[in-house]
């Protein structure tokens, strides 16, 4: 079975590298496009399932890439963004950001070291419920499920995928692009093949965070 792990569309917050977490900004026109175009990339890709942090900029990327399908979207808190806590709306790098780069590294880091902002997540706590997410899809696969849309957020998403690396490298190497897709392959209970960060849309992918968040 595979995993479609999707990052949602551009936010008027991600232009300016806010923390977003789980207040619910939703898609830029820019977003939208973007989210358009990668519909028309992944267009032959039939999925049997869909599932969507709650979200609505994470929805209704889901929503587009679906288009007409009937396929049902099921919304789970356990996919959505990490919580930034009291950060939430802060400016997260750059001249005008809001936290030192030192505080930056902290919050990043998957061990039991890494920070966790007031009234927030750690990173560890995402990659927790992340895994509670993947157990569910075994029963899926158990069904004889092909493929799967899991529309999602840029910390969740390597969340995600650390239960792959199983490495305490959380980015490896980059934030995931807006709508970009990492192919997770589920055999038999196991995760056994990523394809990562593939882009089916034709528009130059944007870093809004020079190698840094959500």
């Amino acid at each position: 079975m595979e995993l479609y792990i999707l990052r949602h569309g551009i936010t008027e917050w991600n232009k300016v590298a806010r923390f977003q977490g789980q207040v619910d900004i939703p898609l830029a026109p820019e977003g939208v496009s973007l989210a358009e175009e990668a519909a028309i990339g992944m267009k032959h890709i039939k999925f049997d399932h869909c599932f969507s942090s709650p979200l609505s900029r994470a929805r209704k990327t889901a929503e587009i890439i679906l288009g007409d399908s009937d396929i049902e979207i099921v919304n789970d808190k356990r996919i959505m963004e990490m919580s930034f806590g009291d950060w939430e709306g802060l400016v997260s790098r750059g001249k005008h950001a809001d936290i030192t780069p030192e505080q930056r590294l902290a919050l990043y880091d998957p061990s039991e070291n890494g920070y966790r902002p007031n009234n927030g997540e750690a990173i560890r706590d995402v990659i927790k419920r992340a895994g509670d997410f993947l157990e569910s899809m075994k029963e899926l696969e158990k069904e004889g499920a092909e493929r799967v849309l899991v529309s999602t957020h840029g910390v969740c998403s390597r969340a995600i995928l650390q239960h792959y690396w199983q490495d305490g490298d959380f980015w490896h190497g980059n934030v995931p692009p807006n709508c970009c897709v990492s192919i997770l392959t589920m055999k038999d209970g196991k995760l056994t093949d990523l394809q990562q960060d593939i882009i089916f849309y034709e528009s130059e992918p944007i870093d809004y965070y020079g190698n840094g968040n959500e």
